[in-house]
């Protein structure tokens, strides 16, 4: 009896522990959604002090990454593209949530007029290029590159997808996808600051305090779970965020601009995206067939990969940036202009890219099937 009370006693202990570490790795990965989408489009000024934020903003990005992260994993789709189209997904909840897509930006005309009910414009800028890259894609590669520490590079598989390696790699594209985001990153969220040099300096400082914070309770405390399989929920973390991203949903469709909700017509077009996005993920190839095509290539080139202190860099570069934005507003505007409309065109450009990939996939298995 006593031997039976110590073990179960043990195992109290044990789970206790596996639970607040893991729980730290989950609220990394939130924060580094937050940080890249919302610090770097400066949507959400010193969010760790604002309660709207913290309670709501945060919880959403958390709860969406985790949930079609998730899935991916569970579904085998996981691949870059796949990741886009998970992202794709993420970003659709501007038309529900914030109506972004449905009318423009808060207090905005649309950037382009409106058709059919929706901001052309906003959607291609926001649900097929920021959230998929920024809020999804980004923070993920960031955290594979944080959690395989120069002490545990050889558990690769536990710590990296290997199909996500072509985004991992140090080569001259990904450098000018970085310094693109690093540069679109720092002048819009300068322009939405206001160009109030306190509110960048905190907000972005803040937000390095507790990414370098997460970070170390990370690779040291919670150093065992530091993998990008820790962030898969179980059954019962997925019903609680379900369950979650369900209340909020409603409760954001009903109250949060409810004068900008669409018509009827719009918000069936609006399902049909869901749909469409939904059949590209399901005739893509499951990304498990290809783990091991890519994994002992990746091993081989791991000294080509972009490092963690890489990643502080270009957080250094970001900060540095926007402050000197601050002082020359004429400038950053134009800047901002350029990468806007950039990224829009690269928008419209990948969901047309992942559309023929997914269809090019299709014909591929018919042939396969037909002979």
């Amino acid at each position: 009896m006593v031997l039976m009370g110590l073990s179960e006693a043990v195992f109290r202990r044990k789970s206790s522990y596996v639970f607040k570490n893991r729980f730290t790795v989950l609220l990394f990965i939130g924060v580094l959604s937050m940080v890249f989408a919302e610090v770097y489009s400066g949507a959400s000024p010193l969010w760790f002090v604002n309660l709207w934020s913290l309670f709501v903003t945060f919880p959403l990005y958390w709860s969406h990454f985790l949930f079609f992260f998730t899935i991916a994993i569970k579904t085998k789709r996981y691949s870059p593209w796949a990741l886009y189209l998970w992202g794709c997904l993420f970003g659709l909840y501007e038309s529900w949530i914030t109506k972004v897509i449905w009318n423009s930006f808060y207090g905005q005309p649309p950037l382009f007029g409106r058709y059919l009910g929706f901001a052309v414009g906003e959607m291609f800028l926001v649900t097929f290029f920021w959230h998929p890259i920024m809020s999804f894609i980004v923070p993920l590669l960031v955290f594979e590159i944080f959690s395989l520490s120069s002490e545990r590079l050889e558990n690769f598989e536990g710590q990296v997808l290997s199909s996500h390696m072509a985004l991992l790699k140090c080569s001259k594209r990904n450098l000018v996808v970085a310094i693109f985001l690093t540069v679109f990153g720092a002048s819009i969220s300068t322009i939405n600051f206001n160009f109030n040099l306190v509110i960048v300096t905190v907000t972005i400082l803040g937000s390095l305090l507790i990414i370098l914070a997460l970070h170390r309770l990370s690779s040291t405390v919670a150093k065992d779970l530091f993998s990008i399989r820790s962030l898969v929920l179980e059954r019962f973390g997925f019903v609680i965020v379900t369950i979650y991203l369900a209340v909020l949903y409603v409760f954001s469709y009903i109250s949060i601009l409810p004068e900008n909700i669409p018509s009827l017509v719009t918000q069936l077009i609006t399902l049909m995206i869901y749909v469409f996005v939904g059949l590209l993920l399901y005739i893509l190839c499951p990304s498990n067939n290809r783990e091991k095509h890519y994994s002992g290539a990746c091993q081989e080139n791991m000294k080509d990969m972009f490092s963690t202190k890489d990643i502080w860099l270009f957080y250094v570069l970001f900060l540095f940036l926007a402050l000197i934005f601050c002082f020359v507003p004429s400038l950053c505007v134009v800047i901002a202009t350029c990468c806007l409309f950039t990224a829009l065109g690269s928008g419209i450009i990948l969901i047309f890219t992942a559309t023929l990939k997914s269809l090019a996939n299709m014909k591929k298995y018919m042939c396969k099937a037909s002979s």
